[in-house]
């Protein structure tokens, strides 16, 4: 069976994807998920090519973004799951390897795995244009793209269908585990990811709404479907830089105040870490209001694995430094063959380390 693709202006004909079985019963929500469990999808914050209004490219957060990053963290924790027994459900964070979403994802207090996979779609030689730039410059492939979104395929890019069956990796993991997961992605890849969930026809992919500074809330059912709640964090800037927001309405009354809870989740998330790498006790002062995790991700499906630190230019001379490379080419020789989960440990761990270290 074959379908047709959108390539360069022309139609080619190419093998549909099979991988999310688009049609099928959705064995996400029953097999892999509970009700404790909840997937929480949500965009990084505004960038600055989004002000732009351009499209791709790997800019950093505006001011705006950057405010909803400092509060994203309230907003999630005020809504963690409880198991039977009463005990929070893990949590780990899953971002792209792009800056605007590890920034964004970057003061929430869980174990964090960065998947090439959860890339925007590529744009090709449109790459870094706005698409009234796109009109003018190429103007067939605009008109190509406006006649099926879904099977056009950017010039040296790729389609939503190749999206589709890049993100195969990502659903199978999210099948598999059995933790809460908050997703920090981008506009295309959370089409795909939330129209799978809720089993929207392909064809509809393309124009599913998925605004900025807003958190979805996806909560499996008995009945095997999602519930979605979507939960918007307006951000208003003052004139000296502060920001206000409506997440603590957002977040509901009966919740915790947030430097609390923040500071219990981080203790949790690196006691946690810490028996997964077989650390031992964790010092009280590992704790601290960033998270354990802030410092090191595992990166999933590229050959690099980095750290934020290093990133902003920091420097791995110091002896510390190197115990946290040991932990992290460990944790990149079993990304390969280990659970979403023991990677979100691992990576955990090897911030605990570096804190625990520094102390």
């Amino acid at each position: 069976m074959h379908c047709t693709c959108q390539l360069h202006g022309a139609i080619a004909p190419v093998t549909p994807p099979n991988v999310l079985h688009w049609y099928l019963p959705l064995q996400v929500c029953k097999s892999g998920m509970t009700n404790a469990r909840r997937i929480w999808l949500t965009r990084h914050g505004e960038s600055l090519f989004n002000q732009k209004g351009l499209i791709g490219g790997d800019s950093s957060l505006s001011p705006n973004g950057a405010a909803y990053a400092d509060v994203l963290p309230e907003v999630i924790l005020s809504r963690l799951p409880k198991s039977a027994d009463g005990t929070p459900v893990p949590v780990s964070v899953w971002t792209s390897t792009l800056q605007r979403t590890i920034q964004t994802a970057a003061a929430l207090p869980f174990a964090k795995l960065r998947w090439k996979a959860l890339d925007e779609i590529d744009a090709g030689i449109c790459d870094g244009l706005s698409y009234s730039q796109i009109a003018d410059k190429h103007p067939a492939e605009f008109e190509a793209r406006s006649n099926d979104k879904l099977r056009y395929r950017y010039p040296r890019g790729e389609s939503y269908l190749d999206l589709i069956a890049r993100l195969e990796p990502v659903i199978s993991e999210m099948e598999r585990e059995g933790e809460s997961i908050v997703i920090v992605g981008h506009q295309a890849v959370l089409r795909v990811i939330f129209g799978y969930l809720m089993a929207q026809p392909q064809q509809s992919i393309p124009s599913i709404h998925i605004p900025l500074h807003t958190v979805i809330e996806l909560t499996p059912l008995p009945d095997g479907t999602m519930g979605v709640e979507y939960i918007p964090v307006p951000i208003q800037l003052g004139d000296n830089g502060s920001h206000s927001t409506a997440a603590s309405a957002a977040a509901g009354t009966e919740a915790q105040q947030p430097s609390a809870q923040l500071q219990q989740q981080c203790q949790q998330q690196a006691d946690l870490a810490a028996a997964a790498a077989g650390a031992g006790a964790v010092p009280a002062a590992v704790a601290a209001p960033a998270g354990p995790a802030a410092d090191a991700a595992v990166v999933i499906g590229d050959a690099r694995l980095s750290k934020v630190g290093e990133e902003d230019g920091g420097s791995a001379s110091d002896e510390s430094s190197q115990d946290v490379f040991v932990a992290a080419r460990d944790m990149q020789r079993m990304s390969s063959c280990s659970s979403s989960n023991t990677m979100a440990q691992m990576a955990a761990a090897a911030g605990v380390l570096r804190m625990a270290n520094k102390s």
